[in-house]
């Protein structure tokens, strides 16, 4: 279980759009985590994000194909982004 005191920290959740992973994306964002909902269409990662945004919580959409170097760094910059 998450700290309920988590705020300022942000997750990363992989094939968060639907199933275990949005689950998992909507637990960490009740104990105050700012998720970043990946999934390999942008389109499917905001329609999740707009589910919990919806409840209150904070998330963001992001493209992520684990495959794909260059989607991964991109990845890395948006979690610094969101970190400062």
């Amino acid at each position: 279980m998450v700290n309920s005191e988590s705020n300022g920290k942000v997750a990363l959740v992989t094939g968060a759009n639907k199933g275990l992973g949005f689950e998992m994306s909507r637990q960490l964002a009740q104990h105050g985590l700012t998720v970043l909902i990946a999934a390999r269409r942008l389109e499917a990662a905001e329609e999740a994000v707009a589910k919990l945004k919806d409840k209150g919580l904070k998330a963001e959409a992001i493209a992520l194909n684990i495959s794909d170097s260059a989607q991964i760094q991109s990845a890395v910059q948006e979690m610094v982004v969101l970190k400062m």
